[in-house]
């Protein structure tokens, strides 16, 4: 073990001294899904364990480092690239405690580097560090009146509610859930992370200045585990300036959803999942066209999928997911008010404060965008001297336009064409022990008819991370 140990940190350092010297950049629309993937798969790795002790406190250490190369990111080969690569080096170190097994803390820190070698055309942020600071910090608390199980989660936390495309992310408030019989209740008050940029990139000063409330509630039916039929309700409220800067512009969203949904996760054999999404609520007019008065918004979502893990060697696992967001054919942008915002009459586009997982070439938002996934993998190796496991596997994936006259997260998506185009993703997840890690993913997004032919040249993306955890 202490030879599988040395052997993957030799690989880890080595893995990154090769990134340092590529060239460097970030596809700067997809931070933020990208982000949130990260996440969810660190926080799988680095949850501590349960114990048995009353009084117990651990504490560890991981490295993340991931280097990304996009190729024709603005779908145009005749154009140089002003956004190449990246290198990130991610840092976090946690400590965590329990008492009585009822009561315990969390504490993260994290310092983040990246450095982006970037093209004569870029106008983003170029290398940037941000940190140390306070990545993750909470309470938890649990008790018992009877037969319901009552916890309570307050501080720095990670939220989520359904299937987490409504609203999930790392933010600030308090969790409250209830388990009585058959149930599950949970309700929760956040306040956006202040480290977190605005989803409206056309507010002024957008950077680090998300500025938002959300309530929400949710209640699930779990007398058919692993099957979970629930129902929630989200409010939303956009707490920033009126007129920031000045401007005769309110960037103000506000917006409600209601979700319902049935979910089954399962190891082996088949797992299914389907989600109704309805949104409402007000945001405002660009004045770029119009006289500045609100708009009401009116727009839904749906995603619904199944997956088949076979009881064979290698354990091939076959899913297939379909997804559609509704669009507004009078906007030019489906995350900017101005310019790019509702022209006239009600705002269709459905808008959301969550993740949703599209190609790692394409990386676009569930607007205005209908998807159709299909997924296949196996584990090739597993308890192996080199491998704990190694999977791998290929993603194809359909898109179109809900409304052909509508836009898509990528703006250059511009005519009236439902043909979105289509992707191919590959990737490796490669764990030879316990203490290390490494994805590699590859993914290509070929341009359909709703892109002009001087920008319809296909996209190329290839992320490689290795984490080591200590």
């Amino acid at each position: 073990m202490k030879k599988i140990f040395l052997v993957s940190l030799i690989l880890f350092f080595a893995f990154s001294s090769v990134a340092f010297t590529a060239d460097d950049a970030q596809q700067q629309q997809d931070a933020k899904a990208q982000e949130d993937e990260k996440t969810r798969e660190l926080e799988v790795i680095s949850a501590p364990k349960p114990v048995e002790k009353n009084l117990a406190v651990r504490y560890g250490t991981w490295l993340s480092s991931t280097f990304r190369k996009y190729t024709d990111i603005d779908n145009d080969k005749a154009d140089v690239d002003n956004l190449k690569s990246s290198f990130e080096a991610d840092v976090r170190f946690w400590i965590w405690g329990t008492y009585l097994k009822k009561h315990s803390f969390y504490l993260r820190f994290r310092n983040v580097n990246i450095d982006r070698n970037t093209g004569t055309g870029y106008t983003g942020i170029g290398s940037d560090n941000e940190g140390p600071y306070v990545d993750m910090a909470y309470l938890i608390d649990s008790l018992d009146i009877g037969n319901v199980k009552i916890g309570s989660k307050i501080g720095r936390q990670f939220f989520t509610i359904g299937r987490g495309i409504a609203f999930s992310g790392t933010h600030d408030g308090i969790e409250i859930d209830f388990t009585p019989p058959d149930f599950y209740l949970k309700s929760l008050f956040a306040h956006s992370n202040p480290k977190d940029d605005n989803i409206d990139l056309s507010v002024p000063e957008y950077d680090k200045k998300e500025d938002r409330l959300y309530l929400g509630t949710e209640l699930s039916y779990t007398k058919f585990y692993p099957a979970i039929f629930y129902i929630y309700g989200l409010m939303q409220r956009d707490k920033q300036d009126d007129y920031p800067a000045g401007t005769s512009q309110c960037y103000r969203y506000h917006s409600q959803y209601l979700g319902v949904g049935i979910d089954k996760q399962s190891k082996k054999g088949w797992s299914y999942w389907t989600e109704y999404i309805k949104e409402w609520g007000r945001s405002f007019m660009d004045t770029t066209y119009v006289d500045p008065h609100r708009s009401k918004i009116d727009a839904w979502a749906a995603d619904v999928g199944a997956r088949y893990m076979f009881n064979l060697p290698t354990f091939p696992t076959f899913e297939a997911e379909y997804a559609i967001g509704s669009g507004d054919p009078d906007r030019t942008d489906v995350a900017d008010t101005k310019p790019g915002g509702n022209q006239f009459g009600e705002d269709n586009n459905f808008s959301y404060y969550g993740y949703f997982g599209t190609g790692y070439a394409m990386a676009g938002r569930l607007s205005n965008l209908e998807q159709l996934k299909l997924q296949f993998g196996i584990t090739p190796i597993m308890n192996k001297k080199f491998a704990k496991s190694i999977d791998v596997g290929a993603k194809v994936y359909l898109y179109r336009k809900e409304k052909a006259e509508a836009p898509i997260y990528d703006t250059q998506a511009t005519h009236a064409s439902n043909d979105v185009g289509k992707e191919l993703n590959l990737f490796l997840y490669w764990e030879p022990n316990d203490n290390f890690y490494l994805n590699l993913k590859y993914g290509i997004f070929y341009p359909g008819d709703a892109f002009p032919e001087t920008t319809n040249s296909n996209t190329k993306y290839f992320l490689a991370r290795a984490t080591l955890k200590f």
